[in-house]
């Protein structure tokens, strides 16, 4: 009986160690992006748009024990997750006056602060995108504004074999915005009082849809 107690007991302090080497590699990974974007932050910011872009593509096409490509020398797999669906998680950073911003749809509507106006500003899908779903990074020529008209799209890059781009969190103004049921992909990098965005880890999740041959994509924004 000691023995077998002995034995759980090992284990148990295994996986504590092997657990806190997890997350002192995700702080340190962080922490470094974190610096890496601060000495210059709006290549920093593009730099993290394609990667996100790279990464999503990864996901849409990968499978569970497969690692993102755009990594070196860190190892970032996709996971499993609930209900046939699959997941990464990576780093996100967007600069105060930019947004990324997911289409799925030929329009979605957006607020920033409160629920002032209590109608949505339509932020329509750009031309280049064609009729299939894209995430773009878009910088507004007003400072909280995303509206049709007065956002500039610097790239758009369009996601073969998905249905659906998604998203949530925990703020409803600042990021991954929730109004009107739409849980949309709207994640800027200032929404007037609120904190900045800054950098922060976002858990890509692959769903099955209910079209063959394509997916739902979710952001969750932590």
């Amino acid at each position: 009986m000691k023995k077998a107690a002995l034995n759980i007991s090992l284990m148990e302090i295994i996986g504590l160690i092997i657990g806190s080497i997890v997350i002192l590699t995700l702080i340190f990974f962080i922490v470094g992006i974190s610096d890496l974007f601060k000495s210059n932050p709006e290549q920093a910011m593009y730099d993290n748009y394609d990667v996100l872009i790279i990464s999503v593509q990864d996901l849409v096409k990968g499978k569970e024990g497969d690692t993102l490509s755009e990594f070196p020398g860190r190892r970032i797999e996709i996971v499993p997750s609930k209900n046939n669906a699959v997941q990464a998680s990576i780093p996100l950073y967007i600069q105060n006056g930019y947004a990324i911003v997911g289409f799925d749809r030929e329009q979605i509507g957006e607020f920033c602060g409160g629920f002032y106006p209590s109608t949505l500003a339509p932020v329509k899908k750009p031309d280049s995108c064609s009729r299939l779903p894209c995430i773009c990074l878009a910088k507004s020529s007003e400072e909280y504004s995303l509206e049709a008209g007065k956002a500039s799209y610097l790239n758009c890059v369009t996601i073969n074999n998905v249905k659906s781009i998604s998203a949530s969190s925990g703020s409803k103004n600042n990021y991954g915005a929730l109004s009107s049921g739409e849980y949309k992909l709207l994640a800027r990098g200032k929404c007037k009082s609120d904190a900045d965005f800054g950098v922060k880890n976002v858990n890509i999740i692959r769903m099955p849809s209910d079209e063959q041959g394509k997916f739902n994509i979710f952001f969750d924004i932590q």
